[in-house]
């Protein structure tokens, strides 16, 4: 299961390739169409790891606003609440995400670092919502009481013991 999966327009690849190592040097793991293996079902392979992914990216731009593939799994992301959009160039989202709050990373925008920034918090609310569930899990678990642990039944059953005795 990837952090991130990023849906965006082929013709895109060389300016979404920075994005995706900007965020693989943040430390998430990151699932885009260059990790499919020859001879595998493309679609099946996209689907799954848009529906495994944390969180997906959208890259809006000339090319990818066009695209059907991109729209649709924008949409499927959009569905989970899962979706943090991008816009590279001066377009505007398909009618379906125009009401979602899109980080500005193109070019001529002088604030894209500071987009940049929210983005990357963006990002990781939704992937860490699915770490801290994990992490309360283990938290929970780990604030037993010793006598519902095994080692807590020894001591208890010793103890029982000796009184006995």
């Amino acid at each position: 299961m990837s952090d991130l999966f990023i849906s965006y327009a082929s013709a895109d690849r060389e300016k979404v390739a920075a994005l995706v190592q900007r965020f693989e040097q943040l430390g998430f793991s990151v699932w885009w169409d260059r990790d499919i293996a020859h001879g595998q079902n493309y679609h099946r392979v996209i689907q799954q790891a848009l529906d495994q992914a944390k969180c997906a990216i959208v890259v809006w731009s000339l090319h990818s606003v066009n695209s059907e593939w991109v729209v649709n799994e924008a949409s499927s992301a959009r569905k989970r609440n899962a979706l943090v959009p991008v816009l590279i160039d001066a377009v505007e989202p398909p009618l379906e995400f125009r009401h979602l709050q899109t980080a500005n990373l193109r070019d001529d925008n002088p604030n894209s670092e500071h987009e940049y920034e929210k983005l990357k918090r963006s990002v990781q609310q939704i992937v860490g919502g699915a770490a801290r569930a994990s992490v309360a899990a283990q938290t929970e678990t780990k604030t037993k009481s010793l006598w519902q642990t095994p080692v807590g039944w020894v001591i208890g059953a010793g103890a029982l013991l000796i009184g006995v005795a």
